[in-house]
């Protein structure tokens, strides 16, 4: 019996949006796992999460509460009579490649021998502070918002506005005396985005030239070879909710960063963006 797999995920008008979830359905998709969807609403994440025994994946901002997040997956596995529950995007993929029930002898790996001390140099050096900044978060929460079902899109909206309204880091001093609504972290039109834009476009740089420093095959648009790596797969999950952030015209601008690397992975990407 092949492992029946679970993949919860948050719900949106789009189906999946948020970057730690792309990870997972990528994975999912490029290892040809079968796998249903059951899609949760923001507020209704941690009860459900400890209700399956869920572990946190970190701490609520400026708490010392633990937070439950998507994604996560159940799977029942050959033998068992009860699910095994994985959170954390990291630790799925590690059980995705690990388990043998998910992996016969065609089945492509996430971390394939040699390689594993690689991807996680590459994306310990360049995804947090380099492709993820507060720009970049700023822009995507924004967007994502609006692309929410109403009772999300009032979580989403007021925990935003708690946990980072108020960040000068993030903001500016605008936020100094004030908790700032999500509406107006980055507004179009605004000097706010134009700046956002400028520093997610300086982090793409440094990881654009960090990535192809390390990439393996000049010829093949993956960091270790002809086929992708779980660290291609966090990269396109970060390309592809940058596209559900971006307008037309920024969507165009991103395709010609970097000598067009980025065009090239959101391309070769495109066969894992759908389930098998």
């Amino acid at each position: 019996m092949f492992p029946d797999i679970t993949f919860h995920d948050i719900t949106s008008t789009e189906g999946t949006w948020a970057p730690n979830s792309w990870k997972t359905r990528y994975a999912l998709n490029f290892k040809k796992i079968p796998y249903k969807t059951h899609w949760l609403e923001y507020p209704n994440i941690a009860g459900f999460a400890q209700s399956i025994g869920a572990k946190p994946t970190g701490m609520i901002p400026f708490t010392a509460s633990p937070q439950f997040t998507c994604p996560m997956i159940s799977a029942v596995l050959p033998g068992d009579d009860k699910a095994t529950t994985i959170s954390d995007s990291g630790d799925i993929a590690d059980f995705l490649d690990a388990h043998p029930a998910l992996n016969g002898a065609d089945t492509p790996r996430l971390f394939p021998a040699g390689t594993r001390e690689l991807q996680d140099a590459f994306l310990a050096a360049n995804v947090v502070g380099g492709m993820v900044t507060p720009g970049y978060v700023m822009l995507s929460a924004s967007a994502g918002a609006g692309k929410l079902h109403p009772v999300s899109e009032e979580y989403f909206r007021r925990t935003r506005k708690e946990w980072h309204g108020g960040d000068v880091e993030w903001l500016g001093e605008r936020a100094a005396q004030q908790k700032i609504p999500l509406d107006e972290w980055v507004p179009m039109g605004s000097e706010y985005r134009k700046q956002a834009w400028e520093q997610v476009k300086a982090g793409w740089g440094r990881a654009a030239k960090a990535f192809k420093e390390t990439q393996q095959d000049g010829h093949s648009p993956w960091l270790t070879g002809e086929t992708p790596v779980y660290a291609d797969l966090v990269l396109l999950a970060w390309i592809t909710t940058l596209k559900q952030t971006a307008t037309e015209e920024e969507w165009a601008g991103v395709l010609e960063w970097d000598d067009g690397l980025w065009k090239a992975l959101w391309e070769a990407g495109g066969p894992f963006r759908v389930k098998i």
